[in-house]
């Protein structure tokens, strides 16, 4: 069993980045409100014993940069499934939509895969909840099935 190192990072406590005071902020971030610290926690240890990668920074926002582009849930993927797992590589492209197009299909072909790994469908995220940061919760809760199925598997529970 490999040790888990924990990942060198700075939380980042600025409540200003909550959208609070801001009726329409609040209700744009409103299920953001159920993320886990606890749940990325160990989220983030998880994911950096299957693939040696952690964030910069922890935290939600730090979360969400780790796996916006979709390269760390590919790595994970291919991890759990050996293989089973193409991803289109870091788009180094200038035109931002071009980039986009990238990442969300990246992240579609992880959501995929998560499926046909085992997560029931009503507990897939959707793109535009990691991509466009509308609902992290869901997010962390279609990892926190995958890494229980992936500890089913193993026997690891």
């Amino acid at each position: 069993m490999r040790s888990v190192v924990p990942c060198h990072a700075s939380r980042n406590h600025n409540n200003d980045s909550n959208g609070l005071g801001d009726p329409e902020k609040e209700q744009q971030f409103e299920p953001n409100v159920k993320y886990s610290e606890q749940d990325e926690v160990k989220l983030i240890q998880w994911i950096k014993t299957l693939t040696g990668n952690c964030p910069n920074e922890v935290g939600q926002q730090g979360f969400y940069e780790w796996l916006k582009d979709g390269q760390v849930l590919s790595q994970l993927m291919n991890q759990l499934v050996p293989g089973a797992y193409v991803v289109n590589p870091p788009s180094k492209s200038r035109l931002p939509a071009k980039r986009a197009m990238f990442e969300r299909e990246n992240i579609n072909f992880f959501i995929q895969a998560a499926r046909s790994y085992g997560v029931p469908i009503q507990d897939l995220f959707q793109i535009p909840y990691l991509y466009d940061q509308e609902n992290m919760y869901q997010v962390q809760l279609t990892l926190v099935i995958m890494k229980g199925i992936h500890e089913g598997k193993s026997g690891k529970l």
